[in-house]
Formats: structure tokens, sequence, C-alpha cells
């Protein structure tokens, strides 16, 4: 018992070991037990960029969707073609043939 108080002593009679013990248990806990450790941040880090990838994909989608918008909205015959082959429209007296891909 006695050795082991004395290891103990010398373990911790130096100034040195004491502050890089309490230097690892403060790095451990704000990188693990801390709210906002560091493994939260790299998962919200990798969250956003999915996002951001998502937005980008929105905003192509809503310029492409602006052009078509622009296209059906000033020629009538575009329009007329987007109603018949995307809604199935069709003039009185017209017969309608849908097929549909294997």
């Amino acid at each position: 018992m006695r050795k082991l108080l004395e290891k103990w002593k010398w373990l911790w009679g130096s100034d040195r070991t004491k502050y890089y013990a309490v230097t690892a248990v403060f790095v451990l806990s704000v990188f693990f037990f801390s709210e906002n450790n560091v493994i939260r941040w790299i998962n919200t880090r990798f969250e956003i960029s999915r996002q951001e990838e998502i937005i980008s994909e929105y905003r192509k989608n809503i310029k492409e969707a602006g052009r078509r918008l622009e296209a059906l909205g000033s020629d009538l015959d575009t329009l007329e073609t987007f109603a018949r082959e995307d809604f199935y429209f069709h003039e009185p007296g017209e017969d309608v043939f849908v097929c549909m891909p294997e």
C-alpha cells in the first residue's frame, strides 16, 4: 500500500503532470462530452453540405421551370403541344391514344 501511495505522490508531485491531466480532461470534455462536441460539429457540417447540394438542385429546377413558363406564355403552339403531351388534352372530335412504356 505504501508503494502505491509513493507512486501516486510521485505521479501527482510534479506540476506538469497536473496540468497535463487537467488539459486532457478539458479536451475530452470539449471533444466528446459537451453539448456542442466535435463529433456533432462534423456531422452537422456533412448535413449542411448535403442540404446545399439539394438547394442547388432546386435552383436548377426553378430556372428550368421559369424557362418553360416563359416559352409556354409566349407561344400558343408550344402551349398546345405541352397540354396535349403532358395532360392529354384534345379538341372535340379527336381521339387520344396513350402509349405506356413497358
